[in-house]
């Protein structure tokens, strides 16, 4: 069983000539394709981890998830019922694409913490925020390679940030020394073309968090990744949602 989200794509058109089954996107639904049939199973914009479309990734995880339950036995309703009843939230996907606003100002956590699961992150991000300011916080473990992190550095720079605050794990060292990564990531960002100035160091995610928030308008977007100290972010966010 193949799933995507193209339904041209060649991989599929070939898997179904063949007499294969796919799980693909056709008319803005989730649809199950075998040799002469489509069958429609939930529209994306009743999908809310898609974000009516914005957050792609996950119209492929859902993708992916509902061919795996099919197979498993689960029929078509209560595949469509999971899909629609699975929120975005801390309550069922904690620290994965958690959306948040707080004055007009997105903040969305994630755990993405290598190189495509923060292209595809951004690509939300991006989606969101056009054409208002982006701001990433980002922290790194240090068991990445040297040019793992480097690779990292290029998709955040590709992404086009307007604001980068790093910040040191502390507890994911993992054998290098303090500062060694934040700088590495840093000196990468510049040779990519992000101003030095835009770069910053945090000492946590909530000192992030608050940053951002400080230095945001309304339609701007925060991004923090990778997205650890859950409970610490939520306060700081709910403190910042009262009225002064």
């Amino acid at each position: 069983v193949l799933f995507g989200s193209e339904p041209s794509s060649k991989a599929i058109a070939k898997h179904l000539r063949e007499g294969g089954e796919a799980w693909t996107v056709i008319d803005g639904a989730i649809v199950r394709c075998t040799p002469g049939a489509v069958t429609p199973l939930c529209p994306i914009n009743d999908i809310p981890i898609a974000y009516g479309g914005a957050a792609s990734f996950n119209i492929r995880n859902a993708l992916g998830a509902a061919a795996t339950a099919h197979h498993l036995g689960v029929p078509d309703d209560a595949i469509a019922k999971a899909l629609r009843g699975f929120e975005p939230t801390d309550q069922d996907n904690p620290g994965r694409g958690n959306l948040f606003t707080v004055q007009g100002v997105s903040v969305l956590l994630d755990f993405a913490h290598n190189a495509e699961a923060i292209r595809a992150v951004l690509e939300f991000a991006n989606a969101l925020r056009a054409p208002h300011r982006l701001t990433l916080a980002v922290g790194l473990p240090g068991d990445r390679s040297d040019a793992a992190l480097r690779e990292i550095a290029a998709v955040i720079a590709q992404a086009g940030p307007d604001r980068v605050l790093l910040r040191e794990l502390a507890d994911y060292l993992r054998g290098r020394s303090l500062g060694e990564v934040p700088t590495l990531i840093r000196d990468e960002l510049v040779a990519r073309g992000v101003a030095p100035e835009a770069i910053d160091v945090r000492d946590s995610e909530v000192q992030s968090v608050e940053t951002g928030l400080s230095e945001s308008r309304p339609g701007d977007v925060i991004v923090v990744l990778a997205h650890l100290e859950r409970e610490a972010v939520r306060d700081a966010l709910k403190s910042a949602r009262r009225p002064a």
